[in-house]
């Protein structure tokens, strides 16, 4: 069975990017284009409103002006009173008056503009019309200008009425009100963005618990990830807990199935066995023959069985198994069955968990610790600990070892380096399948005891450092 586990110190898959930063990037757009636009909006309705108050106060001086014009029996134009505001008398300094004839020459005009005149442009003006216009002042800075064409009274030409203001009246007016604005929706932003983030926390939050949910399954540590999730989730929930209970019953049926099978295969070699060993007799060669066939067949039928029983290695079906107490009373067992006096070193995490079926755990032990008892000329050594969630069980012994070329062999489709010892040669396979079938390996090496080191790595569980168990 492939392991559908990624392998250790693997980078997560990312590819679809984060669904967090989507949200708060897709917020973060739309908080900034809003209050951008609304910000050029406010903005530019404060310059008209700055503007229009500055329009009415050029009007209002116009109308003081027209009010202000006399007209001498020779027929010159004054302006009595002139108007008070001192920026009028103060040279350049950016409010201005003028009075100018039809054909543009000034007959009046403010201090403020020295020596200079304001360049008006050939407006088509009706008696008592105003206009509104940009243009130069005497020191070329821009002006805003307000003009009225009047007739006074004694006089039968018309006359233009003029009053301007430097541009900067208005600039300097909205600057530090925009300033104030710019910084108020910066503090509005970063106060949405906050609240965005919080938002797009809290309504991922369910689906952080969901994950640990699944983690907590692919530990062992529950069965289903259960109810009480909210309504957007809860479908998920539900069609996650229906597929891994219909695992579980497809695992154990055809862990049932492979059972029944072996039992009715395992009976009918037994009787064709016991046929082969009738026909030595009358036909010793054709009886080996067929024993030797029946040999291979049995082989090959305990290497499929053991596959089949691979029911606990998807990560939905584990259960979290105490490692050190399975091995006690394997070893029991297997020191019982050895036949002969062996001595047992054993180093074994007390804390050490296996993540699977304990069943599994029993075959790959059993299996190593068998094949070591086999060999071995009087010691065994077994050690087992916990590598950070990786459970590492190490068996020597002392006997010949297998030469470095022929390991890769051995681990193979039983074969057995000596006919001469009982068993089927398939204990080190099924043992290294079983643990790749859990995304685990099994590697042969060197003992220091002389014979073979087999390490086995298998899926546990990180677990709070205890001492190890030794036992002599």
């Amino acid at each position: 069975m492939p392991s559908t586990e990624p392998s250790a110190g693997a980078a997560p898959d990312t590819a679809g990017g984060s669904l967090r930063r989507r949200l708060l990037v897709g917020a973060g757009l739309w908080i900034g284009l809003a209050l951008l636009l609304s910000g050029l909006l406010i903005a530019w309705l404060l310059t008209r409103a700055v503007e229009a108050q500055v329009y009415d106060r050029l009007e209002a001086e116009i109308d003081r002006l027209v009010a202000a014009l006399q007209v001498a029996p020779d027929g010159s134009l004054t302006v009595a009173p002139r108007p008070a505001a001192p920026e009028f008398a103060r040279p350049y300094s950016g409010r201005y008056w003028q009075v100018a004839g039809p054909d543009g020459a000034a007959l009046a005009r403010s201090r403020s503009l020295w020596d200079r005149t304001l360049a008006l442009p050939d407006d088509a003006l009706l008696d008592g019309q105003l206009h509104r216009h940009g243009g130069a002042g005497p020191d070329g800075a821009p002006v805003v200008v307000v003009e009225r064409a009047v007739v006074p009274a004694g006089l039968d030409a018309r006359v233009r009425v003029a009053v301007a203001v430097d541009r900067t009246a208005v600039t300097e007016v909205v600057r530090p009100a925009i300033v104030t604005l710019a910084a108020s929706l910066a503090m509005l932003a970063a106060g949405l963005l906050v609240a965005a983030w919080l938002q797009v926390t809290a309504g991922l939050r369910p689906l952080e618990g969901l994950r640990r949910a699944v983690a907590r399954i692919a530990e062992g540590q529950a069965q289903a990830v259960g109810t009480g999730w909210p309504a957007e989730v809860a479908p998920l929930a539900r069609e996650l807990d229906a597929v891994l209970a219909s695992n579980r019953r497809m695992a154990e049926a055809g862990r049932r199935q492979a059972a029944d099978m072996a039992h009715a295969l395992k009976t009918r070699l037994a009787v064709a066995a016991n046929e082969a060993e009738g026909l030595r007799s009358s036909d010793p060669e054709a009886a080996a023959r067929l024993g030797e066939e029946l040999a291979a067949a049995r082989r090959l039928l305990d290497r499929h069985l053991a596959r089949a029983r691979t029911g606990g290695a998807a990560p939905g079906l584990r259960t979290r198994v105490p490692a050190a107490e399975t091995l006690d009373k394997l070893i029991e067992v297997v020191a019982r069955l050895a036949g002969r006096e062996l001595r047992w070193s054993l180093s074994l995490e007390p804390g050490a968990v296996f993540l699977g079926a304990r069943a599994d755990l029993e075959e790959i032990a059993g299996n190593l610790l068998d094949n070591a008892a086999k060999w071995a000329r009087c010691e065994v050594r077994v050690a087992l600990r916990d590598e950070s969630g990786t459970l590492v069980l190490r068996v020597e012994d002392d006997g010949p070892g297998i030469p470095a070329e022929r390991r890769a062999e051995v681990l193979g489709a039983g074969v057995r380096l000596d006919e001469r010892a009982p068993g089927s040669g398939l204990g080190l396979t099924i043992a290294g399948e079983l643990a790749a079938a859990y995304g685990g390996s099994l590697g042969l090496g060197d003992s220091s005891l002389g014979g073979l080191c087999a390490e086995v790595r298998l899926p546990g569980a990180a677990v709070a450092r205890e001492p190890a168990r030794k036992l002599a």
